[in-house]
């Protein structure tokens, strides 16, 4: 059996009406899983794309947006009362545009 834990993940970008979801997870499962999980829960992974999310870590005046790949158990394990971050934040992703046509000169 493989080791396990609890990660709460606040997700209000998806449902207004509610503050967090809790999910039992992998120690092996990654961000992307993560999100995948989340709009599972909901009954949205038809019609919502989990690239179009990001999982952010926030607190105490602090904010990162974490990797696909990272594993939210491993992050969760490091966190102290001075690592400053304690909880996990999903938001709709940002997209930049670069410019695409430089300027003359």
């Amino acid at each position: 059996m493989r080791k396990g834990g609890l990660v709460r993940v606040y997700d209000s970008v998806l449902v207004e009406e509610l503050k967090y979801k809790c999910l039992c997870i992998s120690e092996n499962t990654t961000v992307q899983e993560l999100i995948s999980m989340l709009l599972n829960c909901y009954g949205i992974e038809e019609t919502e794309e989990v690239s179009q999310y990001s999982i952010y870590l926030t607190g105490h005046g602090v904010e990162r947006k974490c990797d696909e790949n990272e594993k939210p158990l491993t992050i969760q394990s490091g966190w102290t009362s001075s690592s400053g971050y304690h909880k996990f934040v999903l938001r709709k992703a940002t997209r930049t545009v670069a410019n695409q046509f430089p300027e003359e000169t």
